[in-house]
């Protein structure tokens, strides 16, 4: 799946992982080093803080320019600590659904890397990092807000994307 975006494995101790080409710059690499600092300091907008820990942060690049990043922060407990023995991260998991997605042509955020940090085989630390998209919103709250017909727009208009979904696989 990883034909479709251009990436490269990572290698930055304790992490590895795979990062798309079109960021693997010093900078970027430099920044993700440090994925739970990026979501604790104070410019990251915190969209969750559960289960997983998922914000938004803006990582400095090269030329002055910057990159709307959401990054997830996948935390895992008793049995999902125990199956990453033998399963690939939630990361990872993350990478390749998006890769999945886009191979298919559907539309979804451009994945920019993972990372996970293992000990004695077990994952202590999974990121997923992608694009984030400004003028979104995620559909939680939408789900929570909207009622009545506008509501029944949103179901009816989600009910479509995802038969497209299960059309491509």
């Amino acid at each position: 799946m990883d034909k479709i975006i251009d990436s490269r494995p990572l290698d930055r101790p304790p992490f590895k992982g795979r990062i798309a080409a079109s960021v693997a710059t010093r900078s970027f690499l430099a920044a993700v080093s440090d994925c739970r600092g990026l979501l604790t300091g104070p410019t990251a907008e915190i969209f969750l803080d559960g289960r997983n820990n998922v914000g938004g942060v803006s990582i400095a690049l090269e030329g002055g320019k910057a990159l709307a990043v959401v990054i997830k922060e996948f935390r895992s407990y008793g049995i999902n600590k125990a199956k990453s023995l033998f399963q690939p991260s939630k990361a990872a998991q993350a990478w390749r659904g998006a890769c999945a997605l886009i191979e298919r042509g559907l539309e979804t955020p451009l994945p920019l890397a993972w990372l996970e940090s293992r000990k004695r085989g077990f994952v202590m630390e999974s990121f997923f990092l992608a694009e984030r998209i400004i003028e979104g919103r995620e559909i939680r709250h939408l789900l929570r807000e909207l009622t009545g017909d506008e509501l029944c727009l949103l179901l009816a208009a989600l009910a479509r994307t995802l038969r497209v979904c299960h059309e491509r696989g």
